[in-house]
């Protein structure tokens, strides 16, 4: 719009102009809607039930039911709020707590990295126990790095999934750790 246009226009219509056919050059000037963090209102109006609900959960106050927490639990993940993995250890305080430690191949590939969201939500998910992911690369195809991978997670982990090729060397990590009670 030329600055001749715009001494010549009546308010309203210039206004109504300028909005139009500005709006290609505004949107190089915005920077999007601010992220805030979520708060516990907005954590009560996810899970569907009242803030007075969510700070018993947060703080843990009176007894809530399991379900409620579950919810509350599962919509602070849901939304990211900060909170989500204090109110899971309150949630299960008496659930026995396992490290899982898994070993994959290949961390470039899609589908490697898909699995390892899969894996993280499925252990975190787990009903009968408290589970904590410990998933690592393996530093190469050799049976010598997988059954040192293996040795060193069988030290942090309670019971190792993986997947390898069978060879003395990784059947003899995996029989050494299960004589210590480490399922493999």
């Amino acid at each position: 719009m030329a600055y001749a246009d715009v001494c010549t226009l009546p308010p309203k219509t210039f206004a109504e102009r300028w909005m139009t056919e500005s709006q290609p050059a505004l949107e190089l000037f915005r920077i999007g809607p601010m992220t805030k963090r979520p708060t516990i209102a907005d954590l009560a109006r996810e899970a569907g039930v009242s803030v007075a609900t969510v700070d018993r959960v947060l703080n843990a106050r009176l007894p809530v039911r399991e379900e409620t927490v579950r919810r509350v639990h599962e919509a602070a993940r849901a939304i990211g709020h900060h909170n989500a993995g204090l109110i899971k250890q309150r949630w299960r305080p008496d659930l026995p707590r396992y490290r899982l430690g898994f070993i994959l191949r290949k961390p470039a590939q899609h589908f490697y990295q898909e699995f390892v969201h899969e894996v993280e939500a499925a252990v975190s998910s787990a009903e009968s126990f408290d589970g904590r992911p410990s998933i690592e690369f393996a530093r190469s195809h050799s049976p010598e790095d997988l059954a040192a991978t293996l040795k060193d997670l069988g030290r942090r982990c309670h019971a190792i999934g993986m997947v390898a090729p069978d060879h003395p060397k990784i059947t003899a990590a995996v029989e050494e750790l299960k004589a210590k009670g480490i399922p493999v």
